[in-house]
């Protein structure tokens, strides 16, 4: 069960803007510091933004040094995590869920997702939902993995809309229906 809800989560693009981000936009060294000179002053996105370069980089881009490293990355999104910034929140979730930089805790996994969906609709409201689905940390229940769902789908979260659809395929949380199953399956196919 563990395995399906990594592999869930690491399916729903977590770490999103990383990347790409980072590959694409060509960071020199004063890009860097600049970057880096705003996330100690305490502005939460800049902490987020500066986690997420050291939660992904893997070289360094355009002269700018900044090698993964899975433990920074903790340290400044816990910091902008702890200033309520949603994604953070949501990335720092994803760090424990994956033994990403602190050992691995679904617990605060949990916490931190939970956290994450208390201000703004996020990734981690379909994060939820796989927790509750295989009780990581929670009991497993059915019925609020399907209402985790629907919420996470019907805010435009792709990545729970194929779950949502086995769901109700399978009748787990709700009567079986296929017709719903195929409504949630062609949707996230984009039909």
């Amino acid at each position: 069960m563990r395995l399906r809800w990594v592999l869930a989560v690491a399916f729903c693009g977590v770490l999103r803007a990383g990347t790409e981000a980072y590959a694409e936009d060509c960071l020199d060294v004063a890009d860097v510091a600049w970057l880096r000179a705003n996330a100690e002053r305490g502005d939460a996105a800049f902490q987020t933004s500066l986690a997420e370069m050291y939660a992904t980089t893997t070289s360094t881009a355009c002269g700018a040094d900044v090698a993964k490293n899975d433990a920074e990355a903790v340290k400044w999104f816990r910091m902008g995590a702890e200033q309520r910034n949603a994604e953070a929140q949501d990335n720092l979730g994803v760090m424990y869920a994956n033994r990403l930089g602190v050992p691995q805790d679904y617990t605060q996994a949990f916490f931190w997702f939970r956290k994450s969906t208390e201000h703004v609709p996020t990734d981690a409201q379909s994060k939820l939902d796989v927790t509750y689905r295989d009780g990581l940390s929670v009991p497993q229940d059915y019925q609020r993995a399907v209402t985790e769902y629907r919420k996470a789908a019907e805010q435009g979260f792709l990545c729970a809309q194929p779950d949502l659809n086995v769901m109700d395929n399978d009748g787990h949380g709700v009567p079986q229906d296929h017709g719903q199953a195929a409504r949630w399956y062609r949707q996230a196919a984009g039909a």
